[in-house]
């Protein structure tokens, strides 16, 4: 079986699982993952991974805002 999906993490490491691309939150970061399971694996109810994000794979988004004054309309 082939899945793909996205684990949105906390920094205090609450976690969400979603199929399609998760709306974050502050303080969140979202991994897509896809994961290959042979089916021989559905036969022992559990199964075990480790996955290590190296620090050089972590995409930050970036934000740019533009600000306008506020003008003062007359007689105010």
């Amino acid at each position: 079986m082939k899945t793909r999906f996205y684990v949105a993490v906390g920094a205090r490491g609450a976690a969400r699982l979603t199929k399609g691309k998760p709306r974050m939150r502050a303080g969140e970061v979202a991994v897509a993952i896809n994961l290959e399971i042979p089916d021989s694996a559905f036969r022992s109810p559990f199964v075990e991974a480790n996955i290590e994000v190296p620090e050089g794979f972590i995409i930050k988004p970036e934000l740019e805002a533009w600000l306008e004054p506020i003008e003062d309309e007359e007689g105010e």
